[in-house]
């Protein structure tokens, strides 16, 4: 019942902001989409999806000073993702990854709380949690990495339709290969030319698509360079400028 209500009261709310609204910004084509399907004229609508500070972002740091200052040590090529731990952003399908390439490769984590870790370190001793980090930190610590690991989740309609993902712009600048599920919410930033892809939620194609970067080195540096490259248009400025922009024409 209260989820019903909760329900209720979600939806009319959103009857009298689509009302009232003379114009919006949204950060993905799957929110567009949904407020097109709820009553708002296109034109009204402006996607603006997240961005890096390119400046903040644009750190080259040599790969072993990037894994001495995270005491990563190992010669072996670092998987690494950095974000929450939440359910929907698919980090169990990663870490059950993880197993299979114990010895082969070092799976590695930044993030997450500490009874997060605490429960997951049992259950995955093969994986380095580094935990919390600030977030100032991260385009040097991710220049640690050989792959750069987005694994959000498809069962979840935010995951799969609604979010910006942040770290995507983050792991775009960063010049390092990146394997990340293939969602919609994914593909609006990243393609085929610049990133490589795995089946959401699935062991299998995530592996397959791990040993295909890593024995595909020239391949990969071609799409990380071309990840490089389009991040130059995700600029906050850039993205401030078109909400001004936008704002003028529908003031």
């Amino acid at each position: 019942q209260g989820k019903f209500c909760n329900s209720i009261g979600f939806h009319f709310l959103i009857s009298i902001f689509l009302k009232t609204t003379q114009s919006m910004v949204v950060i993905s084509n799957g929110l567009k989409d949904f407020y097109v399907k709820n009553g708002v004229a296109e034109h009204k609508i402006l996607v603006a999806r997240d961005a890096v500070d390119l400046n903040q972002f644009g750190v080259f740091i040599n790969k072993e000073e990037a894994k001495n200052n995270l005491r990563i040590k190992t010669d072996l090529p670092v998987l690494m993702y950095i974000g929450r731990l939440d359910g929907w952003k698919g980090v169990e399908t990663f870490l059950e990854v993880s197993k299979f390439f114990d010895g082969k490769a070092q799976a590695v984590i930044i993030g997450g709380e500490d009874w997060q870790i605490k429960k997951l370190q049992g259950r995955y001793p093969q994986v380095l949690f580094i935990g919390y980090r600030p977030y100032k930190e991260l385009a040097a610590h991710q220049q640690a990495a050989d792959i750069l690991i987005i694994p959000n989740t498809g069962k979840d309609p935010i995951s799969m339709m609604y979010t910006s993902p942040l770290k995507v712009f983050a792991h775009m600048a960063s010049n390092i290969p990146i394997i990340a599920s293939k969602l919609p919410s994914i593909l609006e930033v990243l393609n085929e030319d610049n990133a490589f892809f795995f089946d959401a939620d699935n062991e299998s194609s995530l592996r397959s698509a791990i040993e295909f970067v890593l024995s595909n080195q020239i391949e990969a540096e071609r799409r990380a360079k071309n990840a490089l490259n389009d991040v130059q248009n995700y600029s906050w400025q850039r993205r401030a400028e078109d909400i001004f922009n936008f704002s003028i024409q529908h003031a």
